[in-house]
């Protein structure tokens, strides 16, 4: 047990390392791309189409780091066999930890762009409220925090599970790689990454119902109302329910997918 913790931190740090390795700016990168995206879309929406939403930079960059998140997770894990094919035949390990060290990229980037979120949040709150953050009752923010925490736990389970499937698909199959780029340029729009669920109801969308019961959009919708809005649990559109509905998924990928990568694991080798 001890070694596999062992070779998974090594896994981590050497993924880490190699990313961002002869890159001019090296870990500026995890920022500034998200950032970036942030000002673009923030630019364009609110001075070409005059969106005057109430924290509206705050609610879209934290639709931005979830959303990246999720991209980014599923993407990392995807390659994890082909990014260690060169270990994979010459050492023998749990093949496991090459498709979650992978992943675990995609959590600290997380990490640091929330607090990149977290910067923008109480900048964008300094005007507005005398109060730290705008927190009025820190009992019910803490419980808040947990929760919103809890979510992108469950998340996580998600991308680690849709990673053990898509990690064995990809090594037979390389045009996977464009197939979710086409995958995730369309699913973006049905996330709420741009708009919260208030926008999509009062125009009658008619992709409400796919928006709504889109499980990447909960997290972000439940982070908006509960950290950025200060509302309280009942309020909330999201509630715990999808919560409990989301882990469940989660678990299930998990359970599902890693059936699936070890009966198929073994047989790889000859595709690298």
């Amino acid at each position: 047990m001890s070694n596999t913790k062992d070779l998974l931190k090594q896994l981590v740090k050497t993924s880490f390392k190699l990313r961002y390795n002869n890159s001019v700016l090296g870990l500026i990168w995890v920022i500034l791309k998200p950032f970036l995206m942030f000002l673009i879309l923030y630019f364009v929406w609110t001075n070409l189409f005059g969106n005057k939403e109430s924290y509206f930079a705050p609610k879209l960059m934290l639709g931005i780091v979830i959303w990246t998140f999720f991209n980014e997770g599923v993407i990392f894990g995807m390659n994890g066999l082909l990014d260690k094919a060169s270990i994979i035949l010459k050492v023998n390990f749990n093949r496991q930890i090459a498709v979650i060290s992978s992943s675990l990229m995609s959590v600290i980037n997380l990490t640091i762009n929330l607090v990149l979120f977290a910067f923008i949040f109480a900048i964008s709150n300094t005007a507005k409220s005398e109060h730290f953050l705008g927190v009025t009752n820190p009992g019910n923010y803490l419980i808040g925090m947990i929760l919103f925490l809890s979510f992108l736990f469950a998340l996580y389970l998600i991308i680690l599970g849709i990673s053990f499937f898509l990690s064995i698909i990809i090594v037979r199959i390389r045009d996977l790689q464009h197939v979710m780029e086409l995958f995730f340029a369309m699913y973006y729009w049905l996330t709420p990454v741009l708009f919260t669920y208030a926008f999509v109801v009062n125009s009658n969308n008619i992709f409400y119902a796919l928006v709504i019961n889109n499980p990447i959009g909960w997290p972000i919708e439940f982070g908006r109302s509960l950290i950025v809005m200060n509302q309280s649990l009942s309020s909330s559109v999201v509630g715990i329910d999808k919560l409990v509905l989301l882990l469940t998924m989660g678990v299930f990928l998990i359970v599902i997918g890693n059936y699936f990568f070890k009966k198929k694991v073994s047989s790889i080798a000859e595709y690298f």
